[in-house]
């Protein structure tokens, strides 16, 4: 019901602005331009329609008016649907009217008046703004309506109204109104607020500032932090925010702690300032200086106002340090100058605001904005991340030059702006890197992880004796585990120890009447009934959801968990949310929307949600079969299918549920949502974006304790009559309030990666104690919500030697297969974690899975990070292959850029031996280990080649010692089995196993089985593989976007291809070549039963690498999808001209794009992947000398021969290049006549080598099979050409040649026109347009390879009704319609065209 109701809200703010049926479009709206302006006047009506109708109509007759002024012609979008609103609305309204309209509005405004101003004593602040608002509104209408003829007695009352209304428009508030007068928010009579305001108002004995100040900053001390602000010239919002967050924060911690007569706070107090200033105590220990806390004075009293005051600093600092804020330790210093000029000032009694700090806004522009500077040039150094780590300085080499006392000598107070830490205009020289270097190799992981490897070593060194003492040994301690296995898992000695009595009913003999009080009688009744009670099928819920969720709350129920406290006494909290501009709310044109194949996203959740969709329209009491009735309830169904998709609706109702539980008040919980693109989507004109902003602030207006928080762009002009950009973190709530703006000294996102940056501007208007990140696409459920005060007490619970910084709670995944992730509903200890950073980093690309980064720095600052199972969250995860795929690529990134970090590497050498371990093999590890184990199969087979080409492998074979090799063929057979990954599905079936009993683990084996599941697994093995090496040798670490949306589309060939065909499909390829020459020159003496149990696991990879994104591609196999596909992939292929080209719309500029990754690359990476490529040389090396026309010659000449064929095919393809260039715009036939005179010659050629030199036709094949690998090495060298001469020539010359870059770091004009001409002349000189055709022509023989088999599986229909199963059983199982769905019908049955 809390939830129907809460849907029911929504659905009521939704309408609010709608027009009726009839005169505009479902979804049709008051017109956005219109709005700010008339809204008052409607709003006014509806409030004032029950008690005076007339009054309403004169209001919206007024409002009809406004909307002709602004707009006579009707010119933008939605007016004219509007007018005939109003205008229908008008004359049905306008009933005959016996009194005069002046009179009639005259004395209902000074009736209304009169009563807001009697009850303006007992209603809240958000009551009486509304009151307000309408008689603002009334007034204005009252003056046109009496042509400002307003009589005496009506002006006077507007007057006292006015001047009431006054603060309404001048102050604003988040949770708590305070300074706002005869405020009777009920939030201001709790006891606990009430002694934290009184404390922080206490005063009395510092230095009052000379009056002149105070009159220039137009203010006035009513507190410790105002002192503050005029002490170092904080902003006024900034002042206001961290107000109300020491008063929360004092008044949460209050009620857990005890006081003294006359000072309540007082342990409160000490416990806040101890958890803010850990992190700086640590800092001044390390440093060994002496901390700048320092209340030498007598009287619990004055202490406490010390303290206070010193924690106002630090928050005040922290609140406006921006980006800053990544950098803990430069905070330190910050606060222990300041703390030293505050003391001075106290110590004194004397008021002086240092040098600089005179006027508000100094202490950004002082303090602040040098740093920021500072992070925006290295930012810039970076090139978006694709520079080199040693090229620019991240947050943690900035903030780690705090971790010595030499920057005290450096940097001084106020800043130098001289030191070498600065930026000087003219000096472009590098800026070394702190105490560690982020560079591109694999050796990181043996710097990171040297004990674990040595430990390896050290084991296989001890392995290798065979003496019988070392056998014995291990033999004893086989013997030892075997006991210990028999002793605690079995019963004597022979099976699982099981209770034969075990399947009776338990608990049915008791006897109650033992039981003598009547108290005690009762509660061993109610534990009887629920250890006995057994639930009847007509009483468990049908929805498997609904099921899966109680069963899961009951179980918790019975886990070990702290006991909640009572909400007064509960640890306070936030929940963060940060949003981009994914979906918030669907719009009926959304759902109803078609796509290619003719289904809308309604129709596809009514089909997947049967039972949920039928339950739905029961409860808004609208019958299936009436689609008009259906249709007009389209709020309703918007919010429905908004909840079953992931989009920041489902995430603010979960987050809200807090809200709703009884348990939870205004000051224990805030939600704060960082919309980063906010005040665009809301000055923007795009249709979609302004969607976005509407449906924000519908869900403002729904849910009481959400927040946005939002960077505003706004440009200012400056003396000199030029604009300038100022950007602000902004807080609004409700009806689009702003409650607070706080300049920021650049572009937060700027600096860094995007998403810890929109986090970390928006945490500074969280409140309480802990804080919970939860994604875009999680969701929570309301039974869990009753667990959050259970789960915040774990903070106050020691875990090990510690109590925990951060909990971990578990997700369900709500949407689709099983993948591994990671996620991000953890709850954080707040004021450790502002203190120490924040909740993630934010450097460029390092950084890239900022996440994760908060639990390394929690651990490496002595934090304790722990897991609990008995709360859970929902998690949207990404469906669709190519979705599931960008996630992969991401998190390889991310483990790549992990492997190079400083946080890795500390861990790595700091935790003991077992939790060393643990953290590699789930984190870096993981990556590592894949990328072997393909770099296995690569080793394997070109050592398998080696073997069969040179005869090796024959001649062991053959060998007369070897009579019988079954018994090897036999254990190569147990090995293959478990090479299919049978090894790696033991975790997963013991975990559901113990979850749910290994029934349901054996199940769920066998079902993953029937979905292919290993096929799935082995393909994204490459993915991880490819990405993850590719970061680590060339970088190029990004954020994929997966999208959130439902998949059902179908991908064309030509995306598939784009997306896999550098990672899966050319490696695929170059392990078939290698299986088939394996096959052809060995099958003569080899048996075939070796060479499978030898293979098999490698034609498994190969297939699944070639074939699985086509295999779980919805309509793969229909024979329409497959001509359309075709069709679009041979337009993308012949599209020439890359140039201001998309990759997705040519091939060309796809190429070019795909080799970005090099141009960024070192000297050491270019050279490793050409030694890597000299593996290609092989094949030719050794084929040539088996072929027929060579008559079994080993003379190298043969080798030097083969290179002459290729040498005439790349002539060949230059003369046809060259043709192409000169004659196919103007001379066309010429161009043909070259390419038939090209094309004699080679027939010619092979026609001469037939009848002249003995070539047979096996030897075609085999020439194939060598010289496609050489082609393909030429390939790759000549990719890697361009880059290695720029890095070996180009740049030394420019070095040497450039006059005003001595120090090799020249950025200007003079050098980017040397880079530009010498790339001109090299692209000139070598030969890229043949290079280009070539690798066309390698491109299309590779799509045809992969598309012929998917044509010709197409022709049988049984193939695409095999894949629908394989791919929706579950949804089948549930009764969803996904053959009509996959085969394009809509609803109704009609087929799309």
């Amino acid at each position: 019901m809390a939830v129907s109701g809460r849907r029911n809200m929504l659905a009521q703010t939704l309408a609010s602005r709608r027009l009726p049926e009839g005169v505009a479009e479902p979804g049709e709206r008051v017109p956005d331009a219109l709005a700010p302006e008339v809204m008052p006047f409607i709003r006014a009506a509806d409030d004032v329609e029950p008690f005076n109708p007339r009054v309403a109509f004169l209001c919206r007759k007024y409002a009809y008016k406004k909307v002709q002024r602004m707009d006579p012609s009707s010119i933008q979008r939605g007016v004219r649907q509007f007018k005939t609103y109003m205008s229908l609305k008008l004359d049905q309204d306008d009933t005959q009217f016996l009194v005069n309209d002046a009179k009639e509005i005259q004395r209902f405004y000074k009736h209304y008046c009169d009563n807001l101003i009697r009850s303006s004593q007992r209603t809240n602040f958000d009551e009486l703004a509304r009151y307000y608002q309408v008689s603002s509104a009334l007034y204005e209408v009252l003056k046109d309506v009496t042509n400002n003829k307003v009589d005496s007695e009506v002006m006077k009352c507007a007057k006292v109204v006015e001047e009431k209304s006054g603060h309404f428009r001048s102050y604003k508030y988040n949770i708590v109104p305070l300074n706002f007068p005869g405020s009777s928010e009920a939030v201001l009579e709790l006891p606990e607020i009430k002694s934290a305001i009184d404390a922080i108002r206490n005063t009395d004995g510092l230095p009052k500032p000379h009056m002149s100040s105070m009159h220039r900053e137009g203010k006035s001390i009513r507190d410790l932090l105002d002192w503050l602000s005029l002490a170092f010239g904080f902003q006024n919002s900034n002042v206001e925010n961290q107000r109300e967050n020491m008063i929360l924060l004092l008044a949460n911690i209050s009620t857990r702690t005890s006081g003294q007569d006359g000072l309540p706070l007082v342990d409160t107090v000490n416990d806040l300032g101890e958890k803010i200033f850990g992190n700086y105590e640590s800092w001044c220990n390390y440093l060994h200086l002496s901390s700048r806390i320092m209340i030498n004075y007598d009287g619990a009293l004055k202490k406490q106002q010390l303290m206070l005051l010193h924690i106002g600093l630090y928050l005040l600092i922290w609140g406006e340090a921006s980006n800053v804020r990544f950098m803990p330790e430069c905070l330190c210093y910050i606060f222990h100058h300041m703390a030293n000029q505050l003391n001075e000032m106290v110590e004194e009694n004397y008021f002086q605001p240092p040098p600089g700090f005179e006027e508000e806004g100094s202490f950004l522009k002082v303090v602040i904005e040098p740093i920021y500077k500072v992070l925006q040039k290295e930012s810039q150094r970076s090139k978006g991340g694709t520079a080199g780590h040693s090229a620019w300085r991240n947050y943690d080499d900035l903030n780690e030059q705090f971790w010595s006392e030499k920057c005290f000598m450096k940097l001084g107070w106020p800043w130098d702006l001289r030191a070498d830490f600065f930026h000087q205009a003219g000096r472009t020289t590098r800026k070394p890197k702190t105490n560690f270097v982020e560079v591109r190799t694999f050796l990181h992981l043996f710097r990171s992880f040297n004990r674990m490897w040595v430990f390896f070593i050290l084991a296989f060194q001890k392995s290798e004796p065979t003496d019988g003492s070392m056998e014995r040994k291990i033999v004893n301690a086989l013997q030892d585990f075997m006991e210990i296995i028999t002793r605690d898992f079995m019963k004597d000695g022979h099976g699982i120890s099981k209770d034969e009595n075990e399947r009776k009913q338990s608990f049915t003999n008791l006897n109650m009447n033992v039981i003598k009080e009547a108290v005690w009688r009762e509660q061993v009744v109610r534990l009887h009934l629920l250890l006995t009670m057994k639930d009847s099928a007509m009483d468990v819920p049908t929805n498997l959801d609904a099921r899966r969720r109680i069963t899961f709350f009951a179980n918790s129920l019975f886990m070990k968990m702290p006991r909640a406290p009572q909400v007064h006494d509960m640890i306070s909290f936030s929940v963060l949310t940060p949003y981009y501009n994914e979906e918030v709310l669907y719009s009926s044109h959304e759902l109803n929307r078609k796509n290619e194949d003719g289904i809308s996203i309604l129709f596809y959740l009514q089909k997947i949600y049967p039972d949920e969709w039928k339950n739905f329209l029961e409860r808004i009491g609208v019958d299936s079969d009436n689609e008009e009735a259906v249709k007009g309830c389209m709020d309703d169904i918007r919010i429905w299918a908004s909840y079953r998709g992931q989009t920041l609706a489902r995430t603010d109702l979960g987050g809200d549920k807090f809200a709703r539980s009884k348990a939870v008040a205004d000051i224990k919980f805030t939600y704060v949502v960082a919309c980063q693109l906010y005040g665009v989507h809301k000055a923007s004109k795009d249709s979609r974006e302004r969607g976005l902003y509407e449906n924000i602030l519908n869900l403002m207006l729904t849910y009481s304790a959400l927040r946005i928080a939002y960077i505003d762009e706004k440009e200012e002009p400056l003396p000199n009559g030029k604009l300038e950009k100022h950007y602000y973190s902004v807080l609004v709530k409700g009806d689009d309030e702003e409650v607070y703006r706080i300049k920021l000294p650049g572009k937060p996102t700027e600096v860094g990666e995007g998403k810890p940056n929109n986090q970390n501007h928006a945490i500074i208007f969280t409140r309480g104690e802990a804080l919970q990140a939860i994604d875009m696409n999680q969701d929570n459920y309301l039974e869990e919500a009753f667990k959050m005060r259970n789960l915040l007490e774990e903070f106050l619970i020691k875990h090990g030697k510690s109590k925990p910084t951060i909990l971990g709670v578990r997700e369900h995944i709500f949407t689709g297969r099983v993948r591994f992730h990671y996620g991000h509903p953890d709850v954080f200890d707040r004021i450790f974690h502002i203190t120490r950073g924040g909740i993630s980093k934010a450097s460029k690309v390092i950084n890239l899975s900022e996440d994760i980064f908060a639990g390394f720095n929690s651990t490496l600052r002595r934090g304790n990070v722990t897991h609990h199972e008995y709360i859970q969250l929902g998690k949207g995860r990404d469906v669709g292959m190519n979705q599931i795929s960008n996630f992969e690529a991401k998190v390889a990134n991310g483990n790549g850029e992990q492997t190079l970090c400083r946080d890795v590497y500390r861990l790595g050498h700091r935790f003991d031996f077992y939790r060393m371990l643990s953290m590699y093999f789930t984190t870096v590890g993981f990556y590592f280990n894949s990328m072997v184990a393909v770099l296995t199969v690569y080793v394997f087979l070109y050592g398998r080649l080696y073997l069969v080409l040179s005869g090796l492998e024959k001649s062991i074979l053959q060998d007369s010692r070897i009579k019988n090799i079954k018994p090897f063929e036999n254990a190569l057979a147990t090995q293959s089995v478990f090479q299919l990954g049978t090894l790696l599905i033991l975790p997963m079936i013991m975990e559901v196993g113990l979850e749910k009993g290994f029934g349901k683990a054996l199940a769920e084996f066998v079902m993953m089985q029937l979905q292919l599941a290993p096929m799935f697994f082995t393909f994204h093995l490459g993915t991880k593989t490819h990405y993850y090496g590719r970061t680590i040798l060339h970088g190029g670490a990004k954020y994929r976007g997966t999208g959130r949306g439902f998949v059902v589309r179908h991908a064309k060939f030509a995306e598939n291809y784009r997306m896999y065909s550098r990672s899966h499909f050319v490696k695929a390829l170059e392990l078939l070549i290698l299986l088939v020459v394996y096959l052809a020159y060995g099958s003569s003496y080899r048996s075939s039963s070796l060479y499978v149990y030898v293979t098999v696991s490698m034609w498994f990879l190969v297939f699944c690498w070639l074939f699985a994104p086509f295999v779980f591609n919805p309509s793969c196999f229909e024979w329409h999808k497959t001509v359309d596909d075709w069709t679009d992939w041979w337009k993308w292929m012949n599209n020439r001209g890359g140039i201001g080209l998309a990759p997705e719309q040519s091939w060309e500029a796809w190429w070019v794009s795909e080799h970005e990754h090099l141009k960024n690359g070192t000297i050491r990476s270019l050279l490793l992947e050409l030694i890597l490529s000299l593996r290609l040389l092989i094949y030719q090396y050794g084929i040539v000398y088996h072929l027929h026309i060579v008559h079994e010659n080993k003379s190298f000449m043969i080798y030097a021969l083969s290179w002459l064929v290729i040498a005439i095919a790349l002539v060949s393809l230059k003369v046809v290049s060259l043709g192409r260039e000169k004659f196919v715009t103007k001379f066309q036939l010429v161009f043909r006549i070259l390419k038939g005179i090209v094309f004699i010659v080679l027939i010619s050629l092979m026609v001469l080598l037939f009848v002249g030199f003995d070539l047979a036709l096996s030897d075609v094949g085999a020439s194939i099979l060598a010289f496609i690998p050489t082609g393909w090495f030429i390939l790759l060298i000549a990719q890697l050409c361009g880059p290695l001469f720029r890095r070996l020539v180009i740049e030394p010359l420019r070095v040497l040649c450039c006059s005003c870059c001595p120090g090799g770091a020249c950025r200007g004009p003079c050098c980017a026109k040397f880079r530009q001409r010498s790339g001109a002349v090299l692209h000139k000189v070598g030969p890229w347009d043949s290079i280009r055709e070539m690798a066309r022509m390698y491109e299309y023989t590779m799509g045809i390879l992969i598309f012929l088999p998917i044509a010709v599986l197409s022709w049988f229909p049984f193939m695409s009704e095999f894949q629908t199963r394989l791919l929706f059983n579950q949804a089948f199982s549930r009764g969803l319609q996904i053959s009509r769905i996959l085969a394009g019908q809509d609803g109704r049955g009609a087929k799309r065209e």
